[in-house]
């Protein structure tokens, strides 16, 4: 949900980041007493998931439309109806990069499939460095859009795993830049919120990509 939490901090709004603790039972088997037995009941989703959002009257779960609902709300939409459609279109693209992440880390043959999914890591980056060029500011243009903000989240998880897979992508890297420049962006990234979860872009359940996986 870390997506979610920079467009929240982006758009000065004050919020619970509320986080449920996995516990490793005997079988080697990660549980969410916290959530499964208590706030998945208690709470009375529509369609009970993790992330969540209560905003008054709005309830909502999916990550998804979560960041569509905290984009018109905080009015990170695009100024256009080009750039609403770019917006989407990218960030469509974004997830399915994002998809190919999660098919590896979190399963058990991760060893075997994390090479050939570092090496599409270029040709998928080459993608959005070109379609940044040298003068975007941002993915759709000079408006900054919920499309960015996941598209943050996504480079600085690939930099997890490989450290170096922006250096051959200067659009890239000024993207970061940007983006880590941004005042409240850059005072979030900085405070003990942020540091806590640094580095670590999944749960305990997944085999890369977390504290706890040594």
């Amino acid at each position: 949900a870390q997506q979610l939490r920079l467009m929240l901090q982006y758009g000065g709004v004050e919020y619970e980041d509320k986080r449920y603790e996995l516990q490793k039972g005997t079988d080697g088997s990660y549980k969410c007493p916290e959530w499964f037995e208590q706030d998945k009941k208690t709470l009375k989703l529509d369609l009970p998931n993790l992330p969540y959002l209560i905003d008054g009257s709005t309830e909502l779960t999916e990550t998804d439309a979560i960041a569509l609902y905290l984009a018109e709300k905080l009015k990170l939409t695009g100024s256009s109806e080009k750039e609403k459609h770019l917006a989407h279109m990218t960030n469509l693209r974004i997830h399915d990069f994002r998809l190919a992440i999660i098919k590896v880390v979190y399963s058990p043959e991760h060893e075997a499939l994390k090479g050939e999914l570092f090496a599409s890591f270029p040709e998928r980056l080459a993608l959005f460095s070109d379609f940044l060029g040298p003068k975007k500011k941002w993915l759709v243009g000079d408006s900054i859009t919920f499309a960015d903000f996941n598209f943050y989240d996504l480079l600085d998880i690939l930099e997890v795993y490989v450290p170096t897979c922006l250096d051959e992508f200067p659009p890239l890297q000024r993207f970061i830049e940007r983006f880590e420049a941004l005042p409240k962006i850059k005072k979030y990234l900085a405070s003990e919120q942020h540091q806590a979860v640094k580095n670590q872009p999944n749960n305990k359940s997944a085999y890369m990509g977390n504290s706890y996986v040594k």
